[in-house]
């Protein structure tokens, strides 16, 4: 399979999952002093395991369709889910 034909796949997709971190900054901001740490490295932890994911997706599939449609879905769940709690 195309996985197992390279051998730079892990790097690939740390690659992309800090790229992906490092493209979503508003994600960690947060205006209170006493959590801004926690936040930004949960938030940043969180970013890079969806990165991880997204690019896994790409990677098994060949298609780069089935990330974005998956990146879609995971953004209107976290819509719904803050529309929720309001």
């Amino acid at each position: 399979s195309r996985l197992e034909d390279t051998g730079a796949l892990e790097l690939k997709i740390e690659v992309g999952r800090l790229l992906t971190a490092i493209n979503h900054p508003h994600h960690s901001r947060h205006r209170c002093r006493g959590v801004v740490v926690i936040v930004f490295v949960t938030s940043l932890a969180v970013i890079v395991v969806v990165g991880a994911v997204f690019g896994a997706l790409y990677e098994y599939t060949d298609n780069l369709v089935v990330p974005i449609v998956t990146h879609a879905a995971y953004n209107t769940v976290l819509l719904v889910v803050s529309y929720l709690s309001i």
